[in-house]
């Protein structure tokens, strides 16, 4: 698989349905262009290097957090994301305890499927 399939699976995998809604509301969340998500997700843009950090930049995941294999993925990407969800400063502490909840239970769900 190249770099960008993987780069695209992992970007796809943070915009759930059940907390953003949509692709939409993902990108305006964290500030990025919805049309080019949806392009880099679509595989009609090639998610590069640089399109890589500066996306991981603006969601506020660790640098090279999308290059992750899928032995890598499920375990590091969720724990990248509570991270973040935790040193949110525009969350309260339930808002915060809800969004982790949340993903805690999609984590498990993914690893019951695997």
């Amino acid at each position: 698989m190249k770099i960008s399939e993987i780069r695209a699976r992992n970007l796809r995998a943070l915009i759930r349905p059940e907390v953003h809604g949509n692709t939409a509301e993902f990108a305006r969340e964290h500030g990025l262009d919805a049309t080019y998500l949806r392009q880099m997700l679509g595989g009609h843009r090639s998610i590069g290097e640089k399109s890589a950090r500066n996306l991981e930049s603006a969601i506020g995941l660790r640098r090279g957090s999308l290059d992750q294999t899928e032995a890598t993925t499920s375990g590091s990407a969720f724990q990248e994301i509570e991270k973040a969800l935790n040193e949110a400063d525009f969350l309260n502490k339930d808002q915060k305890a809800h969004f982790v909840g949340l993903l805690r239970t999609m984590s498990q769900s993914k690893k019951k499927s695997d």
